[in-house]
């Protein structure tokens, strides 16, 4: 599966990544930016799709770091939830690779994880994260945080 979610991401590039964002406007679907959930927990990425609904964004999910990276490869993301621990591939491994790629190396990053040590809350900073919370998790608090971080023309809340 890595294989593959590999070639895909190399693939991309990014002319194709703009090109697919500039779709042509006349179409009578709007475009709406996509948030990425990645957590092996089906409850906590129900509780962060209904924390962000408010956003009026498209999501993807992805219940390990191997399907994050097959995400991301799949299309442009605007915004990346990210829990620490997981089966298959580490989030800060996870968050290392998106950091090393054009094509979303900018995307914003909220580390979400019940990690709440500061070595923790370092390495995910010093690998990328752009923003660190602590679950259980405050709604409100997440939802500004994905505000103050999605470009303000991807904002449709």
């Amino acid at each position: 599966m890595l294989t593959s979610a590999l070639y895909a991401f190399r693939s991309l590039k990014a002319s194709e990544t703009a090109a697919l964002a500039s779709l042509d406007r006349k179409d009578s679907r709007q475009i709406l930016p996509k948030v990425l959930i990645v957590d092996d927990s089906s409850t906590i990425r129900k509780m962060v799709r209904a924390s962000l609904r408010p956003l009026d964004v498209d999501f993807a999910d992805a219940a390990n770091g191997l399907e994050a990276i097959e995400q991301v490869a799949l299309g442009p993301v605007a915004l990346i939830v990210l829990d620490l621990n997981m089966p298959d591939m580490h989030g800060v491994d996870v968050l290392k690779f998106v950091r090393r790629h054009q094509v979303c190396r900018d995307v914003p990053v909220i580390v979400l994880t019940t990690r709440g040590d500061d070595t923790s809350r370092e390495t995910a900073i010093m690998a990328g994260a752009t923003e660190y919370l602590t679950k259980p998790f405050a709604p409100q608090v997440l939802l500004a945080a994905a505000r103050d971080l999605l470009p303000a023309a991807q904002r449709h809340a």
